[in-house]
């Protein structure tokens, strides 16, 4: 038998084959636009002649006059349907095929050494148009594309080159901020994971170049806190890197930051701060590394307010006071004709004076809020005594230091009675 009549009987078959698939009510189309496509792409082109410049001529003309044609039908086969369901079912079914046909062409020339030779140009047309006809759709009917399905393999193969490329840009910034080597492995994981045979998905794509592009662009921020690694902890929430080992290894960090402090009002301080900034920092619209999970935000917030309410019951309990003694004690405030501001200056000179040793002054000012009240404020704020501590006028300095002569006069007068 001829070779070409043998090749005509596998192509047949094979076309066969493919048309069949598509005569079932759930996979054909409202109105199937790629038949002629896939006929002159996988039939007519390995049935002709490569050197026969006539008819190849023709066969190009025929793709380009196809292309024009299939795109025209998109755009006025969606206008005339009304169901916005059959719609979405029309354009990812033909999403669909054309992606199987990109790996089909791909595979088929990938294989035959012979065959990539001899039609390698009308190969690379061939490719060039399914390759514009996805893109086409992707860009004109985004609202129906389906971002769930897998990229085609020869779009895979390009991006996994670029990707290994920026991995290694990658790795320097994560060093420069000073990320150890098992937070790096994680955090690059997915992106080194596009070279492997797993299919990728275009939402899979679109996060990571996300992920890529807030990365690379951490050196170029105006970041204010001198922590680095919290740099990158706030980069991924607002990226939502939702990975359960990134998180695994961000609580560890955030636990190693409050337990620097020394008492546990303290610490509780120092997690409410981390609250603060982690609820502050915003995340990015629609994404996610992974879908359906809680957010990399969500989950750090939960995991800090169970660890302050663990604390918050541990310093109730080292004040060894039964729960209703303390609650008789809460209402209980010492009176001062100080005010505010005079109240935290005495404050700031006592401690700077060695004469109270307490270490954390955010803990005096807090128990100094509690049980303090003022000539003007029946209830103090830390908050209040805190910026006053830092922040004092020339008239709070002279009011205090007047009490100050006041007592120095009547520790005089009472040495003089006694003599």
């Amino acid at each position: 038998m001829p070779d070409c009549l043998t090749n005509a009987t596998t192509v047949s078959c094979q076309y066969l084959e493919y048309l069949l698939a598509y005569q079932t009510p759930q996979n054909r189309p409202v109105n199937y636009e790629l038949e002629t496509l896939y006929s002159l792409i996988f039939f007519e082109l390995e049935l002709s002649d490569p050197d026969g410049t006539d008819a190849i001529d023709q066969w190009e003309a025929k793709l380009t006059q196809e292309f024009d044609r299939i795109k025209r039908a998109f755009i006025n086969t969606v206008f005339g349907i009304a169901s916005e369901q059959k719609i979405e079912r029309y354009i990812q079914q033909h999403q669909a095929e054309l992606t199987r046909m990109l790996d089909e062409l791909t595979r088929s020339y990938s294989a035959d050494k012979t065959k990539r030779k001899v039609f390698h140009l009308l190969f690379l047309k061939a490719h060039k148009i399914i390759e514009e006809l996805l893109d086409f759709v992707e860009k004109h009917f985004s609202r129906y594309f389906n971002v769930d399905t897998k990229i085609p393999d020869s779009y895979k193969e390009i991006v996994a080159k670029d990707f290994r490329k920026k991995v290694r840009r990658m790795e320097k910034v994560l060093e420069s901020f000073e990320v150890d080597q098992k937070v790096q492995a994680i955090l690059l994981a997915p992106s080194r994971s596009i070279s492997t045979k797993r299919p990728l998905t275009y939402r899979e794509l679109m996060y990571l170049k996300t992920f890529q592009e807030q990365l690379l662009e951490l050196p170029n921020a105006d970041w204010t806190e001198q922590d680095k690694r919290m740099h990158i902890l706030l980069t991924m929430i607002y990226i939502n890197f939702n990975s359960y080992k990134f998180f695994a290894c961000c609580s560890t960090h955030l636990t190693s930051m409050y337990q620097k402090e020394d008492t546990l009002v303290g610490q509780i301080d120092k997690l409410a701060w981390l609250s603060k900034l982690i609820n502050q920092t915003q995340q990015k619209p629609g994404v996610a590394y992974k879908l359906g999970r809680d957010s990399l935000k969500s989950s750090l917030l939960q995991w800090i307010h169970e660890e302050m309410a663990f604390l918050e019951k541990r310093h109730q309990l080292s004040l060894n006071l039964p729960i209703n003694k303390a609650e008789e004690l809460s209402d209980f405030k010492l009176n001062t004709s100080l005010s505010v501001a005079q109240l935290a200056y005495l404050t700031r000179i006592l401690l700077e004076e060695k004469i109270l040793l307490n270490n954390n002054q955010r803990e005096v000012l807090k128990f100094l809020a509690r049980f303090v009240r003022t000539k003007k404020a029946e209830n103090v704020s830390a908050e209040s005594l805190r910026t006053r501590y830092y922040n004092v006028d020339t008239s709070t300095k002279e009011a205090v230091k007047n009490v100050i002569i006041q007592l120095l006069n009547s520790i005089r007068k009472q040495s003089q009675e006694t003599r």
